[in-house]
């Protein structure tokens, strides 16, 4: 009894060899986390009496709009490049051209802003109803129409340019509920209502197609629609428990060498968890 007492210990201590290729393969199998790193310099002192609402990202730099109805610009690190004070209520909305050489803001006010990045130049654009999204035309930059979206909280989404007898706004789409999202790349222009997605080409002025609001969906009263356009090719629709993806293709009569756009949904992924969309590079990865 005494020696069995004394062997026992020992025992308790040997460990079981470990498979070593098995670790590895159920290391492999776990899911990749999140990785981030949390913007620094300016950005803590931006927010000590105002709260972030949104942020734009361009390959160049951010802008982050607050409560207060500033807009910030910055680099990658958090330092401000610089500020606009253009609205009175906190910024709901912000858009960059491919540029990045412009931005476009509004506030749930009747009115737009559209700022140059290196420039002094602001324009303020009047509407008759609240503006609730906006997006500026990816070649702003370089087009003399100056083109950009805008969506009211009546749905309806028009079409703004600039020509010799001044500013005319053309109605795309009304009568679906208000404007939630907008995004613009090339000539693909997406948006999303109250009724689900809609995809319009900006240069034939027609629609592609669109993709109907899940019914039944959790929390579908209290989150947006988000929406991320890849290039002009690859759609990505999220809602709070499902993504969508959908493939624009584009092809060329022989002929009369018109261009024609085509619209299919891809796949349907149901969720368990409340999904954004966004777009990634190695240098920087986020979600709008």
């Amino acid at each position: 009894e005494a020696e069995a007492q004394q062997t026992a210990p020992s025992a308790n201590l040997e460990q079981p060899a470990v498979d070593l290729q098995q670790a590895q393969a159920s290391t492999d199998d776990l899911e990749p986390q999140l990785k981030y790193e949390r913007l620094g310099a300016d950005v803590k002192s931006i927010l000590q009496d105002a709260s972030a609402t949104c942020l734009c990202l361009s390959e160049k730099v951010l802008a982050l709009g607050t409560s207060t109805g500033s807009i910030h610009i910055l680099d990658y690190s958090g330092n401000e490049v610089k500020r606009f004070n253009l609205h009175s209520k906190a910024v709901c909305n912000i858009s960059f051209d491919d540029k990045a050489e412009y931005v476009a803001s509004c506030c749930g006010e009747n009115y737009v802003s559209i700022s140059g990045l290196y420039t002094d130049e602001t324009n303020k654009y009047t509407f008759k109803r609240p503006i609730t999204v906006v997006a500026v035309e990816p070649r702003y930059t370089s087009r003399k129409t100056r083109e950009f979206v805008t969506g009211d909280v009546r749905g309806r989404l028009k079409l703004s340019s600039q020509g010799w007898l001044g500013r005319s706004d053309h109605l795309i789409h009304q009568g679906e509920g208000a404007i939630r999202a907008v995004t613009w790349h090339g000539s693909t222009l997406v948006w999303a209502n109250d009724v689900g997605v809609k995809v319009y080409d900006t240069n034939s002025h027609q629609f592609i197609g669109s993709i109907a609001r899940p019914k039944g969906g959790r929390f579908a009263d209290c989150y947006d629609c988000r929406l991320y356009l890849h290039e002009g090719r690859d759609l990505y629709v999220a809602w709070p428990d499902c993504i969508k993806v959908a493939k624009i293709s584009s092809s060329t009569d022989p002929v009369s060498g018109a261009t024609t756009k085509k619209f299919n949904t891809a796949y349907h992924v149901p969720t368990d968890y409340f999904t954004m969309v966004g777009w990634y590079t190695q240098q920087h990865n986020a979600a709008p």
